[in-house]
């Protein structure tokens, strides 16, 4: 007797949801395969290695990843990009330097391997593994690999997503917090340059983790990059594909398709993220800015030293 009054307490502490029978509960259903929604995998992947190389600044080698196109048409792999306009590998030699350059778009690049320097011909910045810089459009600037193994860059060139720096900015992402600590799960997220306005996150997985699979709503311009050369999948709807270093994937517009990253190397790895996404005429104001990040943003902002050689005049001094 004591047992079924026991068993009838307990049965008064489960949650509603709980205490629903199975026919009551609501059936989990997976997302649409891609048959269903007509997405062709293909179609929504950039690969540097298949991508023509050229010549950035008569000395950097380039080879797009993805570049500008309608995701909801047929078209080249990877021609996707509707609020930026390409993002690609560049590559310096050791011992290269680019000619003055002043791109039209401002760029915002991510040091992979090797070390070098940017400079605006009075002041230079390093560049080494994990510094993501921003260069603003119409920016004279030049960039040169200085180790002996030369320079491997990642560059997203497209307008400024919010406020427009009027200087370059390089910043270590060592010295960056987690803007995000297990989205979708398991990623790990930091944002460079959150204070300017961009949605560009470096999104880290810990090894043998996957992220969550996810939609987002139409509209919605996202992008991944692979970073890191460890075996890794990437999801598109109801497929999967091997994911290798230089190669991305725009996720499609549908509101439909999900899409998620599966690290299944025993390495952490990286990823380059960036997205445009529609904001609702009634969302909220952001929020102020925890001073504890804030913070972190100023100690990992590198400061310019002056060109050795170079002419006195006024020097820009990036924002914090």
């Amino acid at each position: 007797m004591r047992a079924h009054f026991a068993l009838a307490a307990a049965a008064l502490l489960i949650s509603p949801l709980h205490a629903q029978t199975a026919e009551q509960r609501p059936v989990p259903r997976e997302s649409e395969a891609n048959r269903v929604t007509g997405v062709t995998v293909e179609r929504f992947l950039g690969d540097a290695a298949l991508s023509a190389p050229r010549i950035i600044g008569n000395a950097m080698l380039a080879r797009t990843i993805l570049s500008k196109g309608d995701p909801t048409q047929p078209g080249w792999p990877g021609a996707l990009l509707v609020h930026k306009s390409e993002i690609f590998a560049a590559s310096l030699e050791a011992g290269e330097a680019t000619s003055m350059m002043q791109p039209e778009e401002q760029w915002i690049g991510y040091v992979k391997a090797g070390h070098g320097q940017i400079d605006d011909g009075r002041q230079r910045w390093p560049l080494k593994p994990g510094f993501a810089f921003l260069i603003p459009a119409g920016m004279a600037h030049r960039i040169g690999a200085t180790g002996d193994d030369g320079l491997q860059m990642t560059i997203l060139a497209g307008p400024a997503q919010g406020t427009a720096s009027t200087a370059i900015v390089v910043r270590d992402s060592a010295k960056l917090l987690y803007v995000e600590q297990g989205a979708h799960w398991v990623n790990l997220s930091k944002a460079p340059f959150r204070d300017f306005g961009e949605r560009f996150l470096l999104v880290s997985m810990a090894p043998r983790t996957i992220a969550g699979a996810h939609a987002h709503v139409p509209g919605t311009e996202e992008a991944w990059i692979k970073l890191t050369a460890a075996p890794a999948l990437l999801q598109v709807g109801s497929e999967i594909r091997d994911w290798k270093q230089d190669q991305g994937f725009v996720v499609p517009p549908n509101g439909r398709t999900v899409h998620a990253a599966i690290n299944h190397s025993n390495q952490r790895q990286t990823w380059f993220y960036f997205s445009t996404m529609p904001r609702p005429a009634n969302a909220p104001p952001p929020r102020p800015v925890d001073p504890v990040f804030a913070a972190a943003v100023a100690a990992a902002t590198v400061a310019p030293e002056p060109l050795p050689g170079a002419a006195p005049g006024r020097k820009g001094a990036a924002r914090p």
